[in-house]
């Protein structure tokens, strides 16, 4: 057994989380009794450089949002970071969070957890030859991405089967936020996939 192999495995799970919902923690939940993570790092984007023209709650609503739902899973599997927040005014580049977090932390191993949609643009990304020769990735299926040979066509064959491999053997991602936030804005009321905490901090800050 390598080095590398003793450390412990970190899934690294960012997004803009406006709002968390369960979605995301059933997903976090089950890679790690599935064992391809001892733990999920929940790491709320500060400037998410492909929403860049996208309104959304201010961070520190975000923030307070996953903490609050985090509190109330009481998960010591489950941790927050704001390390994005902290390297303000600057767009959140995963490359960046992975390589700092990799630093602060040479202990841990770090994997990086995206959606089948960011999978397919993931040429796209900053540094991105250098963020898969660095760090490990898991892909979950999200619903009008299921066509992953699109890859091919930016990365030579061997990275496009890496990558394509990294594919999770898990149902849907169905749910979104975009849809949890509309239903409040027309409802008012609470969404089955969102815990009772996060729907009374949202309704206590006026969101959405």
């Amino acid at each position: 057994m390598t080095h590398s192999e003793n450390k412990k495995k970190i899934a690294i799970f960012g997004g803009t989380f406006d709002p968390p919902h369960q979605g995301h923690f059933n997903l976090a939940t089950r890679i790690i009794e599935d064992s391809y993570v001892n733990q999920v790092l929940f790491v709320p984007a500060f400037l998410p450089p492909h929403k860049l023209n996208i309104d959304s709650s201010s961070f520190l609503h975000r923030k307070n949002m996953l903490k609050t739902s985090l509190d109330s899973i009481l998960d010591s599997k489950f941790s927050l970071t704001d390390i994005e927040y902290r390297r303000r005014p600057k767009p959140s580049y995963t490359f960046d969070t992975l390589l700092d977090l990799s630093k602060e932390n040479p202990e841990n191993r770090y994997v990086l957890l995206i959606g089948a949609d960011n999978l397919l643009t993931f040429h796209l990304w900053y540094r991105a030859s250098e963020l898969l020769e660095n760090w490990d990735i898991l892909t979950y299926p999200r619903r009008g991405y299921e066509n992953l040979s699109e890859i091919s066509k930016y990365w030579e064959t061997k990275t496009s089967k890496k990558l394509i491999s990294t594919l999770l053997p898990y149902p849907f991602f169905d749910i979104s936020s975009t849809e949890i936030r509309k239903f409040i804005s027309e409802k008012k009321s609470i969404h089955p996939q969102l815990l009772p905490e996060t729907f009374e901090y949202i309704k206590e800050h006026n969101l959405y």
